[in-house]
Formats: structure tokens, sequence, C-alpha cells
């Protein structure tokens, strides 16, 4: 109560302000200071008195953020108003990195407890995503302005889901672009993703744009180290999964030797690439690309691993299956037909038994599969003796060395020609 009185006695100017936190700042380092609600209400006046006075803001912002790590404070911080000042001064600041920089951790900080959504002006997110695209060259910049908006996006989704346009998001993409190396940004980017991907067309309008990619080249460069940054992608992933092409992506940038490595590695995350396996059909047992192509996408995408990868046709998954196995068990014929046509190892007789029709469809698959690859085989080896002077076993060679379309290419124009001499 008496430091009440002697505060609304004492003149405010900007000195005396400036002691005023100051002596905060210096009793809050030494964990001695008792935060009462005249305190905090006293932070925040000074705070939207001198809004555009940078010393103040920076200093301000700064005791705030530390303050609002106890949800308690934050929560009596939230009813001082302190959430609609940060924005004003973000709002006026936005090109000042150091003053974005501690004013959105603030916010950050004051964005976790419940049932504070009145407490936040509606152009908040606006304001802020505005901070970290004038802010790009800034690390700390970007990394605090995306905390802020991940733990915005839990509070008030729908303002994450209005700012988050077509170009918004290519304009994230590619700031995140210049970032793949920095573990906290990347973590932070991945809470980002994470939370507003519950909403499904901001999940739809993700994959459209490229995210899966991105997810994944950020954990191909191999610097992401700590737990919290791989949970975070992890998490981001997983709330994509259930989304129509994310399976032929993940496969086309080779996603599942990622997965296999970082559950085998990383514990804390395994629960959530498990459940990337259960949302987007994954077979457990798969640990390559192809096992999964072979059983869960289309021909095309199957064609081109083979064409684009060095993945070993015959690995063996977790249970001992090979992908015409997979093929095999998914009834997909045609897949497994360019497999064998591709040279992969198949016997159908040690496989699982199908239902009769079935068994007799996919047996013709895999029949015509050994017929393209040895017809190919003999196409090629003709070209050769035809055209150069090498040995005949050369074409054993070249034949090794080309993908299966290519092979099946060659079959088909070979048929054609063979059918006109007739």
């Amino acid at each position: 109560m008496i430091t009440g009185l002697l505060n609304y006695f004492t003149p405010n100017t900007f000195e005396n302000d400036f002691d005023f936190l100051k002596s905060t700042l210096d009793t809050l380092e030494n964990d001695e200071l008792e935060c009462t609600h005249e305190l905090l209400h006293q932070i925040s006046r000074i705070l939207k008195k001198h809004y555009k006075n940078r010393v103040l803001c920076i200093l301000c912002s700064h005791i705030i953020s530390c303050i609002a790590l106890e949800e308690t404070h934050a929560s009596m911080l939230i009813e001082c108003g302190a959430i609609k000042i940060l924005c004003k001064v973000l709002k006026y600041h936005q090109h000042d990195g150091r003053v974005v920089w501690k004013s959105a951790p603030a916010l950050w900080n004051l964005f976790r407890p419940q049932n504070i959504s009145q407490h936040i002006p509606n152009d908040c997110a606006e304001i802020i995503f505005t901070c970290l695209v004038c802010n790009v060259t800034s690390s700390r910049a970007v990394d605090t302005t995306l905390g802020a908006l991940s733990n915005l996006s839990l509070v008030r989704p729908e303002l994450i889901q209005r700012i988050m346009t077509q170009d918004n998001l290519v304009r994230l993409k590619l700031i995140m672009r210049s970032y793949k190396n920095h573990d906290d940004i990347c973590g932070h980017f991945g809470a980002l993703v994470a939370n507003m991907c519950v909403h499904p067309n901001l999940a739809k309008e993700c994959i459209r744009f490229g995210y899966v990619h991105l997810l994944f080249s950020i954990l191909k460069k191999g610097k992401i180290q700590s737990e919290e940054s791989i949970r975070h992608i992890m998490a981001a992933l997983h709330n994509l999964a259930d989304v129509p092409h994310f399976t032929e992506i993940v496969c086309k940038v080779k996603g599942v030797e990622l997965l296999t490595t970082f559950r085998e590695k990383y514990e804390e995350s395994s629960h959530f690439i498990q459940g990337v396996y259960e949302l987007a059909n994954f077979p457990f047992s798969a640990t390559t690309s192809l096992h999964v192509a072979s059983a869960c996408c289309d021909i095309e995408t199957v064609a081109y691993l083979l064409k684009n990868s060095d993945c070993d046709i015959n690995e063996l998954d977790l249970e001992g299956k090979t992908a015409c196995d997979n093929a095999w068990l998914s009834e997909s014929g045609s897949i497994l037909e360019l497999l064998v046509a591709s040279g992969a190892e198949f016997n159908y007789k040690k496989c699982e038994k199908l239902e009769e029709k079935a068994q007799q469809k996919m047996r013709n698959h895999a029949l015509r599969g050994k017929y393209h690859k040895k017809h190919a085989k003999k196409v090629l080896e003709t070209l050769v003796k035809q055209n150069t002077c090498l040995i005949k076993d050369m074409g054993c060679v070249v034949t090794d060395f080309i993908p299966g379309p290519e092979k099946l290419l060659v079959l088909s124009q070979s048929k054609k020609s063979r059918f006109r001499r007739r």
C-alpha cells in the first residue's frame, strides 16, 4: 500500500521511471522481487506511457518476459493490459530488431495461461508476423517471433488461420530456408507448424507449399540435435501425416529412412514418429521409402524411387519382408511387376497366401515382371551387338545399370517393332 502511494506521488519523469525499472531488474536478478499487483501495474503503466522510447521498451519487455515465466504472474500482467501494450510497442518498433527480440518473448510467455483470448487484440498475430518479416536478418528476432506465434496459435488459433495466407506461407518457408542450421529456430518453427496444422485447411496448404519437404530437409542437414527441437519437428510431421499426398512426398524425399534413424536415436520423439506411421498407414515394419511406396503409393512414386535413388531393391524390413512382399500383400500388381522387372528377387510361393483370385492375379504380375526383365535383357544385348564390338556379356552390365522404367520402355518399343515386322 505504501509503495503504491509513493509511486502515485512520485513524478512520472523518464529518469524516475528508468531508475524504478533498473531497481526492479536488479531485485529480480537477485531473486528478491515480490511481484505484487501494484508492482506489475506500475511496470505496465510505464511501458504504456513510454511505448515510443526504445530504451524503456527494451527494459520493460525484458522484465515482463522474466516475470511472466511464472504463470500466476503472467495472469496478473494480462489483467494489467500487458498484452495490448506490448502489441502497441511491436507495432511502433516493428523494424527495430532489438526491441522485437525483447518484446516478442514477453508475449510468448504471456500467451501460456488459459482463458485469456479476450485480452488478445485481433491484430496481434498480424503484428507479430510483420515483425518477423521485417527482421529476417536477426536470428534472435526470428527465434522469438516464431515462439510467440507458436504459443498464440494455441490460445487464439483463428488469428493464425487468418494471417497464414498463401503469400505468408511462402514468406515463412523462404525465411526458414535461411535458418535450416539453427537449432532453436527450427524447433520453434516445428512447434508453429504442429500447432497451426491442427486446422485441416492449414495442414493442406502446408502440404501444398512444400512444408513436408522443408521439414525433412531440416532433418537431413543434421544440425538439429536437441531433443526438444526434434520433438517439435516430429510433432509437425505427425499433424501433417493424414493429409493427402503426404505419403508420396515422404517417400520421394527418402523420409522413411530418416524417421527410422530418429526413432532409434530419440526416445522422446518416438511416439510422434509412431503416430506418423499410424496416420499415414505406413507398414510398421518398413525401414525404407521403397518399402512404404510399394505398399501405399502409386506406380509413379515407385518408379521415381527406382530411377532417382540408390535404394537397395531387395532390402529387408523389420519383419524380413522386401518391397515386393509389400506389393504382394497390398495386391499392387503393377508395382510388383515393375519391381520384378527392375531386378528384384521375388518368389511368390514363399509369400503369404491371398484369396484365390487375388493370388492368381498377383502371380501373373510377377511372371510378367520376370518376362519383362528377361526380354529387356535380350533386346539390350542385341542393341549392343548390332552397334558396337563389345563382348556379349556387356549387355548384362548395361541392364544392371538401367532402372526399371527404362527397361519397360525398351521392352514396349521392342514389342511394337516386332509386331510391325510380322
